[in-house]
């Protein structure tokens, strides 16, 4: 009998890898097995890119807060597109080099290694009008409403769960990026800055640090690190206590704890931003010392314990 014809080579096909939380795009395509398992993709990546840290090329899926990491033992089957995350892939559209098993980094690996990477754990105060943007564009809710989001993705268990595997300006960065969008800021690393600096523009109300100490401590970094306040401000020290009468024939007052230095203006936002029925506007009402006959200008500190609120 004719004996069998030999099996001929396996089919190979090339896969496409986008890094998932790149400030611009990134990406590279392997050539693989059609029967290759996420190891052995991995394997390709790090011999395409001269990577020798294996935990720097995660390959991952979207999950319904962030990504979730693929098991080395799942085949690739009819995929052709994965996301990575981990070290810096070439820029996208760039001149991909042969796939060959060397380990040495060239100088353009070297100087993605040196790329900005995503907002860190520690961060410092924002710059004020980088790339001539003016901090204070957003109103008082919808920093409160957009902090308010971050915490309910940080603290969702699949973030939770990624957390220790993933750097965590990365993971941030990716989960949250939705909800830049939806405030109008770009997913990039100057939409960020932006955001960052319109929170750090709010950080004299007591309602948006308490919000940001919830997010730093679901991030698990220290507090007052992530959005730039310094420690003081976030533990909450350096307040005062206001008392404003907002209806004195109902007995109405609300007890505050301010931070030293707020003006009259901002205490206004914060009362209107309390307004559950949304109809109080800053600029529709006063406060005035008690006893007084006037109302206090908007940019005049708050520096007594009791105020009122009064017309214009």
């Amino acid at each position: 009998a004719a004996a069998a014809p030999a099996p001929g080579p396996e089919a190979r096909v090339s896969v496409r890898i986008v890094h998932a939380a790149s400030d611009e795009p990134q990406e590279i395509s392997v050539e693989v097995p059609e029967s290759a398992t996420i190891g052995a993709i991995r394997a390709a990546i790090m011999a395409t890119v001269g990577e020798t840290q294996r935990s720097s090329v995660r390959l991952v899926r979207k999950g319904k807060a962030g990504f979730q990491g693929l098991e080395d033992g799942e085949a690739l089957g009819k995929r052709r597109l994965l996301h990575m995350m981990g070290r810096p892939l070439p820029a996208a559209g760039a001149e991909q080099a042969p796939q060959n098993g060397g380990t040495e980094r060239n100088g353009a690996s070297q100087q993605l290694q040196q790329q900005q990477p995503p907002p860190q754990a520690q961060r410092t105060p924002p710059p004020q009008g980088q790339q001539g943007y003016q901090a204070g564009n957003m109103k008082l809710s919808a920093v409160l409403d957009m902090l308010g989001k971050f915490v309910t993705i940080c603290r969702h268990p699949d973030f939770q769960s990624n957390l220790p595997k993933s750097q965590v300006g990365t993971l941030f960065a990716f989960a949250c990026g939705g909800v830049l969008k939806e405030y109008g800021f770009a997913v990039s690393k100057v939409g960020f800055d932006k955001m960052f600096s319109e929170v750090f523009e709010r950080r004299d109300s007591p309602r948006v640090i308490k919000l940001c100490a919830e997010v730093e401590a679901l991030l698990k970094v220290a507090p007052g690190s992530w959005f730039g306040f310094g420690s003081q401000s976030a533990a909450g020290q350096g307040l005062i206590r206001v008392s404003v009468v907002i209806d004195r024939g109902l007995g109405i007052r609300s007890d505050l704890d301010l931070p030293k230095g707020m003006t009259i203006g901002r205490l206004k936002e914060q009362l209107a931003a309390a307004d559950s029925t949304g109809n109080t506007k800053p600029h529709s009402f006063g406060l005035k010392v008690i006893g007084a006959m006037s109302s206090l200008p908007d940019h005049s500190l708050v520096d007594t314990p009791e105020l009122e609120v009064c017309e214009i």
